[in-house]
Order: structure tokens, then sequence, then C-alpha cells
């Protein structure tokens, strides 16, 4: 009977010995999944009232050339149904998705031409693509008037490439993930903190009250 008794105990031991070796097993892997997915996270930004995107589809707003002070000289570009400016003498550098024809120059944040209303605009948030690890984010205005850049970004998928040149190199960048949300003045950016990312924002076509979000990682 103590023969028994001890290979149950035996038998017990091991029954709970291979029980805490599955529990810790269990631990582990959950704590590498929320390791992994904690860079997940979102980055939440806000913009300016006058720097938000806004769906400018208003025949009124509609001009053949910008105003004076505004004037760039187009690059003629035939595949391109739409005027394309790249060489304003103050742009910094530009960005470049071949699928969509486009070719677009950015001015430095602080300047006064980071402006949607007259450019493609760097957010406040941003850090230049020479920064590691860091988010280039730019807004720009869908719609049919002359400064809405960025209407033709809803024909982009995943997988799709983008360029940007900047302090004389050139970076490229693969869409990873795109979405809508509700345009409430800020944008709710998902991405991974472990890649270098460029963030493009821009008002949903054909909406008023949403805007979509698109995720490039550099390469």
């Amino acid at each position: 009977m103590k023969e028994e008794s001890k290979e149950r105990n035996k038998e017990k031991q091991r029954v709970y010995f291979a029980l805490c070796l599955i529990l810790i097993g269990l631990l582990i892997l959950s704590s590498n999944y929320f390791l992994a997915r904690k860079h997940e996270v979102f980055e939440r930004i806000a913009f300016e009232i006058d720097n938000e995107p806004q769906n400018i589809e208003d025949p009124n707003n509609t001009e053949e050339t910008p105003p004076e002070e505004q004037t760039e000289t187009p690059q003629d570009n035939k595949d391109n149904n739409k005027d394309t400016y790249v060489d304003q003498s103050y742009y910094i550098g530009r960005l470049e998705i071949p699928k969509i024809n486009l070719k677009r120059g950015f001015a430095d944040i602080k300047s006064k031409q980071n402006n949607i209303n007259k450019n493609i605009a760097i957010m406040p948030t941003s850090k230049y693509p020479d920064i590691k690890k860091g988010n280039f984010i730019i807004a720009g205005h869908t719609g049919n008037a002359w400064n809405c850049f960025f209407s033709d970004l809803n024909k982009l998928k995943v997988g799709d490439i983008a360029y940007v040149y900047y302090k004389d190199k050139k970076y490229t960048y693969r869409l990873v993930s795109k979405y809508d949300q509700k345009k409430d003045g800020t944008a709710r950016i998902f991405r991974d903190f472990n890649k270098t990312v460029m963030t493009l924002i821009t008002c949903k076509k054909h909406t008023n009250d949403k805007q979509t979000i698109f995720i490039f990682n550099q390469e």
C-alpha cells in the first residue's frame, strides 16, 4: 500500500510539474506576443484649423493658376493630366509616387510656405526621413482645386512604392496599410515604432467627414 501511495504521489508531482511547464510556456508565448504587438500602437497628432485636410470640390474654388505669390513653374509631364510643380526655390525636398504620377516639393516645416493651402504640408510632430524610427507626416488636399495634390492617393494599394528626396538622398518607402477614420481635427496613426515611417493624410474622396491615412515603411 505504501508503495502504491508513493507511486501516486510521484505521479501527482509529475502532473503538477508538467502543468507548471505548460503554464510557463504559455506566459512566455503571451509575453512575446504582447512585446511584438506593443509597437503597433498609435501616435495622435492634432491639426491646426487652417491646416486640416479638407475636401475641396466646390467649382468656385477651382482656379486655373494659383495666386501670384504662389506661382510655380510647372514641369512638363505628358503622362500626367494635372500640372505638377517640383522646382520652387524654397523647397527642401520632394515626394514622388510613380503609380499616380505625383511629384511634389515640400517646404521646411518652419516655413510659411509649409501650408496645406499652398503645398503638401509637413505636420508639426514630423521627423524628417533621415531620423531613424521617426515618422515623416504629410497632409494634402483632395478635390478638384489647383492645390489638391493628394487627389489620387485613393488609387494606391498596399505594396506601392513612394520616394522622398531630401538632403541629396533618395529614400524608398512601401505602403503597408491604409485606413479611414473620422475627420475631427486629429489623426490617429497606427504604425510600428521599430520602423522608420512616412504617413500621408488626406480627406476621403467624396466625403465631408472622413480622412484616409496611408502608412509607408522606409526600406
